[in-house]
């Protein structure tokens, strides 16, 4: 008999753009639907060893002379991280619930990309193609599915100056990344770049990935619905799978 396979959903995007927030307002849809087989997970995972490491380098941690000997380094940690995560996911995913991650593969790539672009170590596409190798890798041999959707939450760059003018950094919490107006336009960039290969028809890992483009500019409520009215379609299909399933076991 055919295995159902529940959804693996991802959310992406540069900082500012309110991934956490639209994965807990989707969880909580998907209960107020009464989907409950639904498990949330956040990448990097820092309660993991591998994570840990992370938060310390994205945290300014270590000193300057060994981040610099980490920096060829850090693509390979978080690649890492995806696969001690995907142990976790993949046990949820066969136990037959849906997954929202909040980033996963795709951060890497539009990020580490643009740090190694913007040291002069790599051009950011040459970058991005060598990271999403890794991440592939890292989708292949933790024999997990490719992700079903990826959430893109886009904010255009030129309101990202705005979004610093405006921000109290000194109230914030904060990491190397989210401080680099440099940096979040090459990430924004980055991302564009992968999403229109994906538009293209050919998800940049490999997978039949299916990308919805959300503009994160709009109120919160707003994108939400938005994101709601792209993937309920796939949750009713889950769940009519899951029906018919159970129908070919009564007797």
């Amino acid at each position: 008999m055919q295995r159902i396979s529940p959804l693996l959903i991802i959310f992406e995007g540069s900082d500012f753009t309110g991934k956490g927030s639209q994965v807990s307002l989707l969880e909580k849809r998907c209960i107020s639907k009464g989907i409950f087989n639904v498990k949330v997970f956040d990448f990097p995972d820092y309660s993991g060893p591998i994570g840990e490491l992370i938060g310390k380098y994205v945290k300014n941690q270590f000193d300057m002379e060994t981040r610099g000997k980490m920096k060829l380094s850090i693509p390979f940690l978080f690649a890492a991280d995806r696969v001690w995560g995907y142990r976790i996911i993949k046990g949820w995913l066969n136990a037959g619930f849906n997954v929202i991650c909040d980033r996963g593969p795709y951060s890497n790539i539009a990020y580490q990309s643009s740090v190694l672009e913007i040291e002069g170590i790599l051009p950011q596409k040459k970058a991005i193609h060598f990271i999403a190798d890794l991440e592939r890798k890292a989708i292949e041999i933790s024999g997990i599915k490719y992700p079903d959707v990826v959430i893109y939450l886009r904010i255009p760059p030129d309101m990202l100056e705005d979004i610093f003018n405006s921000r109290s950094f000194e109230k914030v919490p904060k990491d190397i990344y989210e401080i680099s107006l440099e940096l979040q336009r090459k990430v924004i960039q980055a991302y564009d770049y992968v999403y229109k290969i994906a538009r293209d028809g050919d998800d940049i890992l490999g997978g039949n990935t299916k990308w919805i483009k959300v503009d994160a500019t709009e109120p919160v409520p707003v994108v939400h619905f938005e994101i709601w009215e792209s993937i309920f379609d796939l949750f009713e299909k889950h769940a009519e799978e899951v029906r018919n399933y159970k129908r070919k076991l009564k007797p």
